[in-house]
């Protein structure tokens, strides 16, 4: 990877995106051969799919006219959706490994996926994003999800503007069914489902950052106040190794900071953020648990 940003160094990230879009849908057939195999874009990611899924059962070739069948749907409108929240080899290179991991099941692999529901990802466009929670029919969460994911208001700014939600608690249960709905809907498109489920490289499976206070505090046996509840976390995270992770938790847990925000101050992209984020409440969940049971 390193390789290929070196290569592309000289070209702004749009005027990159630009010319692959213009070339794509030109029906460059040479270009489209090398975007799709060759090393400085899809290629590494087909070979490590096919090294590490289909062997003996498809060959190269045969997954790049599969991923060159699903990137040109709609004009090749997938390219058009890169907003710059990542690199944008390594967001085509992500869109294309989930596509591979939904591909599995086509071709009757079986491999266990353990993935995650994200709608803040940093691979889906604000336009996807808009269309999936347009499709949310009940018009509450609706309106939530628009306020959170697209607003990116704060939660305290949310409860404000909702007229018939009363407390954090319930505003935070409707958001939890509100991610379960768009997480359905998502489920049911090819495209929406590679942008927006991430696969989870650890076992165990990722709390969102809305939901994962009201559990801990809803489950003690005692009651446990929210400022209380950040000071034991504090406390937890204190003793971690990784400073980016504790940095992280304390901007986006915490301090309730968007993902944008926190990545400006750090110096890091959207894309990291998200990362440190998904490892570091994982990682909490379990050091809480721990937590709980010495009570």
């Amino acid at each position: 990877m390193a390789k290929v940003e070196k290569k592309y160094a000289k070209y702004k990230e749009q005027d990159l995106v630009e010319f692959v879009l213009y070339k794509c849908r030109s029906n460059d057939i040479d270009f489209i051969d090398d975007f799709l195999g060759g090393d400085d874009f899809l290629g590494p990611t087909i070979n490590k799919e096919l090294n590490r899924f289909y062997k003996g059962y498809l060959e190269f070739e045969d997954l790049k006219s599969d991923l060159y069948i699903f990137l040109s749907k709609d004009n090749w409108r997938c390219i058009e959706q890169y907003e710059g929240r990542t690199g944008f080899v390594v967001w085509m290179r992500f869109i294309s490994r989930n596509f591979f991991r939904g591909l599995r099941k086509t071709y009757g692999i079986n491999v266990k996926i353990n993935d995650s529901f994200q709608l803040d990802s940093p691979y889906a466009s604000d336009w996807y994003r808009k269309r999936v929670i347009s499709l949310v029919p009940n018009e509450q969460q609706r309106k939530l999800l628009n306020y959170l994911y697209l607003d990116r208001l704060s939660e305290k700014d949310c409860l404000c503007l909702m007229e018939d939600i009363t407390s954090m608690s319930e505003l935070k249960r409707l958001c939890k069914a509100a991610l379960k709905e768009a997480s359905r809907i998502a489920a049911g498109d090819e495209y929406t489902r590679a942008i927006f489920f991430i696969e989870n490289e650890t076992e165990g499976s990722t709390i969102q950052y809305q939901d994962w206070m009201e559990i801990y505090e809803g489950n003690w046996e005692c009651e446990i106040e929210r400022e209380e509840m950040k000071v034991k976390v504090r406390l937890i995270i204190s003793r971690w190794r990784s400073k980016l992770q504790r940095t992280v938790i304390e901007k986006r847990i915490l301090e309730g900071k968007t993902t944008t925000e926190t990545a400006f101050e750090m110096g890091i992209s959207e894309a990291n953020v998200y990362d440190y984020l998904s490892k570091g409440v994982k990682r909490l969940t379990k050091d809480l648990k721990k937590y709980k049971s010495r009570l």
